[in-house]
């Protein structure tokens, strides 16, 4: 943004829709542990192996309180994902 100013997530959703793109998902980055819980969830979710989810679901939420004890990576941002629309 220009002159420093901050945008919101939903004015970024709002101008990824005018320009045509569809939002797949969007979330806040809590830390970089959260992230890696974030995105293993993601894997585990598209490999679709019966009650995977469900046995990794604790080890996941304990990667996650490692952002409390060890602060590494940004905080308060967001990550949005995006598709373009089929003309």
């Amino acid at each position: 943004c220009s002159q420093g100013k901050q945008i919101t997530k939903e004015e970024v959703t709002l101008l990824l829709k005018q320009e045509g793109f569809r939002v797949i998902r969007h979330e806040k980055i809590v830390g970089f542990f959260a992230q890696v819980g974030w995105e293993i969830d993601y894997i585990i979710r598209r490999l679709n192996i019966k009650y995977l989810r469900t046995f990794l679901l604790p080890f996941l939420k304990l990667i996650c309180f490692f952002d409390f004890i060890f602060q590494i990576g940004k905080k308060n941002e967001w990550i949005i994902i995006g598709q373009r629309e089929k003309a």
